[in-house]
Formats: structure tokens, C-alpha cells, sequence
């Protein structure tokens, strides 16, 4: 979520050079859980590549998002048969699926799936008001938050910590990221799309998130899930935001390149003892890490690594 330009390579490269591990199948199977995502961050590229201009513009941009449905999401489907179950049922809930009609209402119902609270005319709309695809950091003072942080861990050390600890920055990341202040503090995430980005499930549960704690006051306060909708709407502990100062930057704001592309810090942005995390597309966020230039270069450089391959 961090690096939304990444995250487009990541649902649109080709199936045959990568392997996807942002879409997990635990939610494409459950009918589609977070499909709007990579729509509205597809949308997002061509509408702002294309500089819309008129109907027939929209037109194209719509025919691009149901080429992606019928092939690119569907092949990556293809591709998990015989590693995954029930993917030929799958791919047939995703042809059979009607994108006409009124938004949510099979939904409410309960008797439907995710796409179905996709319209393309609504996702092009939202891809107009969020603006171009960007790539930002996670901003904050960790020494002064890490001291009070119970990430119900017998140690503050080791694997199990530290990916507990990674869920933490990337829900906070999100959280700020989220649209749609209240006056209470609480804001509507999507299970699923968290969960796609740190691989929790669809759901951000007690045993994986809500027994955290921060100055021995959750970490998480949940206000509502409404489970037909995939949507949770929460707050995050306000001292942890306060005392950590956390903020999500923009690259802008916090890089300069030079005339060869390297990346380098801008005086000035950092406060004494803060920190910022970057979002390459692997589970954990990387800490005080430039993003390249090149975001092509951050897919080849990770899947030759875990292919034990050199990058091309």
C-alpha cells in the first residue's frame, strides 16, 4: 500500500516471469475478497496515463479493466490448479459475474461476492478523485514507541516479534492512508486488502492482531465489522500515533535524485531519532531504505532472489 506503483506491476506482470503473492487465494477464493483493490489501483495508472478527456476515454479505460478480469486475473487462477483447490469453480464465479445493477444490494443480501460491489464507471470515478498512483513512507519516532509496544511476544526479539511487529506498521500505514476521518478517530479498512498485503487471512482477528497492546491499552480498538461487505472499521491506540509521531510522507517530500537517478535523504524532513519504512513488496517493510528510481528493478531483484536465479 505504501508503494502503490509497485503494487500496479504487481497485479499486471506476466504470470509466466513471476509468481503473484499480493493476491492471496485464501481471498480470491473467498468469492473475490478484496478484488477492488487492484481495480482501483489499475484504473488509477491508465486513467492518468491516458489524461481523460471524454466518454470515450472512460470507455477505454473500462475495456482495460474487464481485459484484466478475463485474462490477466483469470490466468493467474489458471496457474494455481493442481497447487490450490476448487480454482476451476472459481474461474467460473469470476466469468459468470454481472457488474450491472445496483452497487452492494446482492451483497446485503449475502448471496453474492466482491465483485459485485464493483462498478467500473464508480472505480474510474474514485480513480479521478485519488489522483495518480504514488509512492510513500511510514514516518515516525520507533525509540519512543518500541519501549511501550506489547506485541504479546515473551521477547522483544526473534521472528515472531519482529513479523508482529511488521503487522503493526503496516495496519498503521494503512490506517493513515485511509480516507474518511471521523470525528472519534475511527476509520473504514477492508480485511482483505491488509490481509493481501501482510498475509494474514482475510480478517484482522484477536489471535493475530487484537491482543496487542500499547501502554497496556489495546493497540486496536474495533468499533464494527460488517463481514457481507468485508469491511472493519477501527482506530488506532492515540497515543501510539502521538507518541511516535507516526505519518505517512510522500517520495516527494522526503527524496531527491540526482542527475543518474540515485536517491538520497532531503535535509530537514527527519526529526531528531525518527525513522521511515519503505514498501517492497515483500512481507516486511524495509527500514531507512530509498525507494530506486526503478520499480521494475525492486520486482527483478526480489523474485531472482527467491528463485535463485540472476536478475535479467
Amino acid at each position: 500500500m505504501l508503494n502503490e506503483k509497485l503494487e500496479y506491476l504487481q497485479y499486471t506482470y506476466d504470470k509466466e516471469k513471476y509468481s503473484c503473492e499480493r493476491l492471496k487465494w485464501k481471498n480470491i477464493s473467498s468469492h473475490f475478497a478484496g478484488i477492488s483493490r487492484p481495480l482501483e489501483i489499475i484504473s488509477r495508472k491508465k486513467v492518468f496515463d491516458m489524461d481523460i478527456h471524454s466518454k470515450e476515454d472512460i470507455l477505454k479505460v473500462k475495456e482495460e479493466l474487464e481485459g484484466w478480469k478475463d485474462g490477466w486475473i483469470t490466468k493467474y487462477i489458471e496457474s494455481l490448479n493442481g497447487i490450490e483447490k476448487n480454482t476451476t469453480a472459481c474461474i467460473k464465479e469470476l466469468k459468470t459475474t454481472s457488474y450491472d445493477g445496483e452497487m452492494y444490494s446482492d451483497l446485503r443480501k449475502g448471496n453474492s461476492n466482491d465483485l459485485n460491489a464493483t462498478r467500473y464507471e464508480k472505480t474510474i470515478a474514485d480513480a479521478l478523485n485519488r489522483g495518480p498512483l504514488k509512492r510513500y513512507y511510514l514516518v515516525g519516532k520507533e525509540s519512543k514507541t518500541d519501549e511501550n509496544l506489547d506485541c504479546g511476544t515473551r521477547k522483544k526479539e526473534g521472528k515472531g516479534y519482529e513479523k508482529r511487529k511488521n503487522r503493526v506498521l503496516k495496519v498503521t500505514a494503512a490506517y493513515l492512508l485511509a480516507f474518511g476521518d471521523r470525528e472519534d478517530g475511527y476509520k473504514r479498512l477492508v480485511n482483505a486488502d491488509i490481509g493481501n498485503w501482510f498475509d494474514a487471512g482475510s480478517d484482522l482477528n484477536a489471535a493475530n492482531m487484537y491482543d496487542i497492546k500499547y501502554n497496556k491499552e489495546p493497540l486496536i480498538e474495533k468499533y464494527d465489522i460488517d463481514k457481507k461487505i468485508n469491511f472493519l472499521i477501527l482506530r488506532l491506540n492515540k497515543n501510539w500515533l502521538e507518541d511516535g509521531n507516526w505519518r505517512i510522507v510522500e517520495e516527494s517530500e522526503l527524496v531527491e535524485y540526482d542527475d543518474k537517478g540515485k536517491p538520497s535523504e532531503k535535509p530537514g524532513v527527519l526529526k531528531t531519532g525518527e525513522v521511515f519504512y519503505a514498501d517492497f513488496g515483500t512481507e516486511f517493510l524495509q527500514k531507512n531504505t530509498l525507494y530506486p528510481k526503478d520499480d521494475m528493478g525492486i520486482m527483478d531483484e526480489y523474485y531472482s532472489k527467491k528463485q535463485n536465479k540472476p536478475a535479467e
